[in-house]
């Protein structure tokens, strides 16, 4: 079998260690190894306590009471192999793995992996609760063993992402499938009539609305809208905090449409989109803990620390392109300075910090005219009453956005 090689790049594809910077997965390499090992060799599952053991190629079957538990191969389920061969319950029900093909097995040191992930939502020097450490440990624990549920993308904007990268599809195509969902054809003709993208007289059709908009733009607006679906819960308290969290997400979307129509080289309906996602973390944070008892600031912590890694994750999962998953991860990291050109990142950083700077209950943050995302957008200087000129010409615009998004 010839050898793979070892590299940062193959540590991108794993869990948890895609969810690590660049330089956190180089670190790694240094306690790491790749083994060729032959047919029906065992590996024990007290080999899970030191190591991270990861499938890269070959075959093999989890063991346990004598008979097969379960059968790992990358070409029949790529995605389990993407996790640790054991996880941490292993040993309650699997006594060993042995391999049924010529295995390549990377193994890592699982005391890195936790010291590394847990550095990735360090708190600094902020202290937390008893119950919120809890929390915390909680959360990282069901993350780290991939038992945090993920939610599916809903349905509608699966068919509307699917026809958007087939290049044979027509207007008529992405009308059909909008028409299915009442509600979302009523708000796509609510945004094709609205101060955003209207034209010289109403229109009454998904049919019309997507002539106007045009494929791309329906396709984009239209998996905006359904996103909101994914934002409910069975409990109250966690509605409500799920109801903030998109009423911010859609805030920020709203603005960073706006500023993105002054960045050349920045589409403004991925900009919308992004920042719709930026906060996508928080919604299979909060159902993981619809069950837990926890104040509201308890969880409000939880989300700080979490989004953007949980963000990262699902988008990933989702199948979004680079930029998408970048902005979730770092949308809240205000001195981030990566590159001269401005990115979506910068846009939807830009915009949340704006959305605060007018928040009747503005949190914490960094000077906007302070931060390296806002000084390399160009957007021009704050008033003396705190409003950014080119967002308040647009303010119709931005309202509009609300109410179909809402």
């Amino acid at each position: 079998m010839p050898p793979i090689e070892l590299s940062a790049e193959l540590l991108t594809r794993l869990f948890p260690l895609d969810a690590l910077s660049d330089a956190d997965r180089a670190e790694l390499l240094k306690r790491a190894r790749l083994d060729s090992i032959e047919v029906g060799k065992r590996l024990p599952v007290r080999n899970g306590e030191r190591w991270n053991n990861y499938l890269i190629e070959g075959s093999m079957d989890l063991v346990g009471q004598g008979a097969v538990v379960e059968h790992l191969d990358p070409e029949i389920d790529p995605e389990r192999v993407q996790h640790p061969v054991f996880a941490d319950d292993a040993a309650d029900q699997i006594e060993y793995a042995v391999t049924t093909a010529p295995v390549q097995l990377l193994s890592i040191s699982r005391q890195a992996v936790q010291e590394l992930l847990k550095a990735s939502y360090d708190v600094g020097e902020e202290s937390i609760s008893d119950v919120e450490g809890g929390l915390l440990a909680q959360l990282y624990q069901a993350f780290h063993n991939g038992q945090m549920k993920l939610p599916s993308m809903p349905e509608v904007a699966v068919r509307v992402r699917m026809l958007a990268e087939n290049p044979d599809a027509g207007i008529s195509d992405i009308a059909k499938i909008i028409q299915t969902d009442p509600s979302l054809a009523a708000r796509l003709i609510q945004a094709a009539n609205s101060a955003a993208y209207r034209g010289s007289r109403p229109v009454e059709s998904i049919r019309d609305a997507v002539t106007r908009l045009g494929l791309k733009r329906s396709s984009s607006l239209a998996m905006s809208i359904a996103l909101h679906g994914a934002f409910k819960s069975r409990s109250q308290s966690i509605s409500q905090l799920m109801r903030k969290s998109w009423d911010l997400s859609v805030e920020v979307s709203a603005l960073a449409y706006v500023i993105a129509r002054h960045i050349r080289h920045i589409d403004p309906d991925h900009a919308l989109l992004a920042g719709l996602l930026h906060r996508i973390g928080a919604v299979p944070i909060l159902l993981h803990l619809e069950s837990l008892p926890a104040t509201e600031e308890e969880i409000e912590g939880a989300l700080r620390r979490f989004t953007p890694m949980i963000g990262g994750l699902l988008l990933k999962e989702w199948g979004f392109d680079r930029d998408f998953i970048l902005t979730a991860e770092e949308a809240e990291h205000w001195e981030r300075d990566n590159d001269a050109q401005p990115d979506l990142c910068d846009v939807v950083i830009a915009a949340r910090l704006y959305a605060n700077l007018r928040s009747p209950e503005p949190q914490p943050m960094p000077e906007i005219t302070e931060v390296p995302a806002f000084k390399k957008l160009g957007l021009g200087t704050l008033e003396s009453d705190r409003t950014l000129q080119v967002l308040e010409d647009a303010a119709e615009e931005i309202a509009s956005i609300r109410e179909f998004l809402s």
